[in-house]
Formats: structure tokens, C-alpha cells, sequence
């Protein structure tokens, strides 16, 4: 195939589109993946298409879905606007590109799209129309992959319902309800979807963000099944944030895994909660790691790895390392949970780290997780 010739023949009948777009090109696809069958098809002679990059702000109304036979592909590079999360957050795509984003981004912006798309006294609906293709399809799409995930996570969804029916009534028979109350801190399950035979990130509750509380923000309880992974979270993950670059060097598999707490109910402070607070959640805890049968689990709090060494069925060892300054101590080893061993690690909490040099916290994680991957 000619593929000089065949672009100039696109060009000629997309003008508008090779004017605002980036980068126009044809390439070959030589290897495909049938997920049917999890094989790779390979196409000899190569599969021809035409990749059409652009930017966030690009009529996309402009691109068509193939030319003479040949079908043309949509590709996006750089980043989106503030109305969108971050790209570090790796929420499922349908939540991502969420309709009520480009609904806020175009009440925004209306002026510098009809500048950035050269189509003067554009219309609010034109507008959403131009950014997704087509924003009532768009809409249908976001829908439906919703329906399709909540299908998929059905008997999640059933037994994270059940644990939040008893963590409501455990909350309410607290000491951090009954001296808080007027605080309305209130409770979660998890920060993400349940995910079985995979890595469990355990701290010991979830904190209270002031900042957030002071900008005029409420707390609620928890309600809605989360689809998030841990890493995927990045944007509200607090402390725990410091702890994703150190998952990416030391346990990457950990950042796909999902992240709860031994205490389900919010503070301010650690000490804030009871003993009495800690043992109404625990038999709840119990149920969730049995249900989710965890491939490991990573803990980032002293109370929590009291409560795995306080098991009946556990071989964990402390180890240390020392600093110039003072000495860091983890621990690792295993633990029974449905009649399985499965390994175990404590390490220092996020909010330590910043008291350590970066070299000393990397050598505890390399020390704790060495030989894991």
C-alpha cells in the first residue's frame, strides 16, 4: 500500500480536520489480541489504519470512523482540564470521562472552545457535541459500562451491602459516636473495590481532613460500592500517597490489590479511638479478609499488626535497621486465613517517613520485600 498516497487522499477530503489536528499518520498493525480466545492474531499483509491525534479540545465530530475501507482511529494525547481528575487517578474510563465533567468544562470554557475549535457563537450543546463525538451517545456509553461493571461486581456489591448494614449498627453503639457526635465523622468499609486473592493494604481507620472540612465539606457515611483500585485513589490517599512510588519500585502487583482499615470508624487522631471502638469492628474485619482471601497483607499500623500478632495462627519476626539517627523496625512472615498461609508484612506508617531520609525508608521496603518480585 501507498501510504503517501493514501494520506494525501484523506487530506484532500479532511481538510478542516489536518488543520486542527496534531498528527496524522498510517500504520501498519502486524499483531492483534483476540480476547475470546487469549491468543495473538498475527496479519501478514498488515492491517492498515489511519491514526488521527489530537488534543483535549478538538472537534471530534471531525474524525470519521474509516476512509475507503480503512479504519480511522481516534487517538488522544496530553492531559485534561482541571474538571477532570488527575491522570494519576486510574478510575474506570466511564468515571473518568464522566458526562458532568464535560458539562462543567464547557459551562466553563464555552469561549475558549469555539476559539480552539473555529466555530464562532458556539452552543453549549454544539460544544459537548464537538468534545465526545456525539455527547447523547457519549452518555449511553458511560451507562452502559456502568451497568456492565456493577454486573460484574454484583456479589461484591451484596457482601459489601452487608458489612456496611453492620458497621452502621456497630457505629452506633461507639465510643467515638457517642463522645463525637456532633463531629458527624461517621464510617467507611473500604476506599476500594473488593478484590480477591490479591495484596490487602491495611492501616488502622480513616482520618479527618480539617482543610477539607474547613473549606466547607461534610463527611458522610459510607454508601456506594467504590470501583477504584489503590492506586487509583492517588489524589486522596493523604499519607498513603508517599507509599506509591515504593509500591512501583518494591510490589507493583500491591498497587492493583485493595486498601481497608482494622477500625471502620473516622477520627481526627489515633488515640481518639477506644479499645471498645477497635473490638466492635474487628469480627467485622474477620468476615472481609475471609471473604477476600488475600494473596498478602501489607499493614501500616501498630495497632493493626497487634491484632495479626495477637492471632492464634501467625509466624511473624521483627526486624530492624538502623539509621544514623535512630532504628526503623518491620516486620514479615505469614499468617492463616481460610486455612491458607499467606505472607504478611508490617512497615513504618506514611506519616514517619518524612522524619527519615528517602534512603533509609527505601532500604526498609527493599529489606521487607526483597525477593517478592
Amino acid at each position: 500500500m501507498d501510504k503517501e498516497k493514501l494520506l494525501n487522499q484523506f487530506k484532500r477530503k479532511n481538510k478542516k480536520l489536518f488543520e486542527l489536528s496534531q498528527k496524522i499518520i498510517v500504520t501498519g498493525l502486524e499483531e492483534d489480541w483476540n480476547s475470546e480466545t487469549n491468543e495473538v492474531i498475527v496479519h501478514n499483509p498488515p492491517i492498515y489504519q489511519i491514526e488521527v491525534w489530537r488534543p483535549f479540545l478538538f472537534d471530534v465530530r471531525l474524525i470519521p470512523t474509516e476512509f475507503d475501507g480503512i479504519k480511522v482511529v481516534d487517538q488522544f494525547f496530553g492531559s485534561y482540564p482541571s474538571e477532570f481528575p488527575s491522570d494519576n487517578a486510574a478510575l474506570p474510563l466511564e468515571e473518568f470521562e464522566a458526562p458532568e465533567r464535560y458539562v462543567k468544562f464547557v459551562n466553563n470554557n464555552i469561549g475558549l472552545i469555539s476559539n480552539k475549535i473555529k466555530i464562532p457563537n458556539l452552543t453549549r450543546e454544539e460544544a459537548l457535541d464537538a468534545l465526545t463525538g456525539d455527547f447523547k451517545k457519549h452518555i449511553n456509553w458511560c451507562i452502559k459500562m456502568r451497568i456492565d461493571r456493577v454486573n460484574e461486581e454484583k456479589d461484591n456489591i451484596a457482601f459489601f451491602n452487608k458489612l456496611l448494614y453492620e458497621i452502621r449498627q456497630a457505629y452506633y453503639l461507639s465510643d467515638i459516636y457517642n463522645i463525637y457526635k456532633e463531629k458527624e465523622w461517621y464510617y467507611s468499609v473500604t476506599s476500594t473495590k473488593f478484590s480477591k486473592n490479591k495484596p490487602l493494604i491495611v492501616g488502622l481507620n480513616w482520618g479527618v481532613d480539617n482543610n477539607w472540612i474547613n473549606n466547607g465539606n461534610k463527611y458522610s457515611p459510607q454508601c456506594n460500592y467504590p470501583f477504584s483500585t489503590f492506586e487509583g485513589l492517588h489524589d486522596d490517599l493523604g499519607s498513603f500517597k508517599r507509599t506509591i512510588p515504593l509500591f512501583h519500585k518494591y510490589f507493583t502487583s500491591a498497587l492493583f490489590g485493595m486498601q481497608t482499615n482494622l477500625c471502620f470508624f473516622r477520627s481526627e487522631k489515633e488515640n481518639q479511638l477506644t479499645k471498645k471502638d477497635i473490638e466492635l469492628c474487628t469480627p467485622i474485619f474477620d468476615k472481609l479478609i475471609k471473604y477476600t482471601s488475600p494473596s498478602c497483607i501489607i499493614v501500616f499500623s501498630k495497632e493493626a499488626h497487634n491484632y495479626f500478632i495477637n492471632r492464634e495462627h501467625r509466624k511473624i519476626n521483627t526486624e530492624s535497621f538502623s539509621t544514623d539517627k535512630k532504628t526503623i523496625y518491620f516486620s514479615k512472615g505469614k499468617v492463616i486465613i481460610n486455612n491458607k498461609e499467606i505472607d504478611y508484612y508490617h512497615l513504618p506508617h506514611p506519616n514517619s517517613y518524612r522524619f527519615h531520609k528517602t534512603e533509609y525508608i527505601e532500604k526498609v521496603w527493599e529489606l521487607c520485600f526483597r525477593n517478592i518480585q
